[in-house]
């Protein structure tokens, strides 16, 4: 029963979150809860990654197969956060191939770095936490790219923090 009110809650606050970001296209302006919902996106982007790539660590398949998933869902989340913080007029503009390009690009990170786990015991929650914190790396760096922010200690900041849930992978065996 909990875990359908929390599943409620996640899908209410995105219902909320898009909601800002339809008034956004409509009104071709931003509005003050912007960048308060593009804050939101991201939690909430990580409240369905962790238990989703957890999931698909815990399916009986290849590493192929999980990786395949990983990406393409991975890929989603980040078409998703180009959409929401190109909706700021003020923002650089880029061309779509540009944009995929960059979802590409960071949606291989989760992916290599799940192959590098494989010869390694450990919990399909773990995992999913950790790439979870890659995916939160790749979404503020797409946010920080359009507004034109990126710079070595944002960059530090997540090496950083992925490298210590890297390590805790390796401390907590199965």
């Amino acid at each position: 029963m909990a875990s359908f009110i929390g599943l409620g809650f996640v899908v209410y606050a995105l219902s909320l979150v898009n909601n800002i970001f339809v008034v956004v296209e409509e009104k071709q302006s931003v509005i003050p809860l912007y960048s308060a919902g593009l804050a939101w996106v991201q939690i909430i982007l990580i409240l369905i990654a962790i238990p989703f790539y957890s999931g698909i660590y815990k399916v009986p398949a290849n590493f192929v197969v999980q990786n395949i998933l990983l990406f393409f869902s991975t890929f989603s989340f980040y078409i998703y956060m180009h959409w929401a913080v190109n909706l700021d007029k003020d923002l650089i503009k880029t061309p779509l191939k540009e944009k995929g390009s960059l979802a590409f690009v960071l949606s291989l990170l989760p992916v290599v770095l799940n192959t590098g786990l494989l010869f390694y015991p450990v919990e399909a929650f773990l995992k999913g936490i950790f790439s979870s914190t890659v995916l939160l790396s790749g979404l503020i760096y797409i946010q920080a790219h359009y507004k034109n922010r990126i710079n070595s200690k944002l960059l530090y900041n997540y090496f950083v923090l992925g490298s210590i849930f890297y390590i805790i992978l390796f401390i907590f065996k199965p």
